[in-house]
């Protein structure tokens, strides 16, 4: 799954997934997965379910457009 870092500070982000069945997974990276390129990354998600939903969730960063945050599987 690609993540774009508009701003280009380095910050943390937490992923949730939301799977079909209604459970849900938060993946947490580190400020560190910026350290190579500072616009996008891709975050390898492993998992046997198949996934609604994904969002990003800011918590106690700023974030100017959280309207982009989320993204509805077919």
């Amino acid at each position: 799954m690609a993540i774009g870092n508009i701003g280009g500070f380095p910050v943390p982000v937490d992923l949730q997934l939301n799977f079909k069945d209604g459970s849900k997974q938060t993946i947490h990276q580190t400020p560190a997965i910026w350290a190579l390129d500072k616009k996008r990354v891709l975050i390898d998600v492993k998992t046997g379910k198949a996934i609604e939903s994904a969002q990003l969730i800011s918590g106690i960063f700023m974030d100017a457009d959280e309207s982009n945050n989320f993204l509805k599987y077919r």
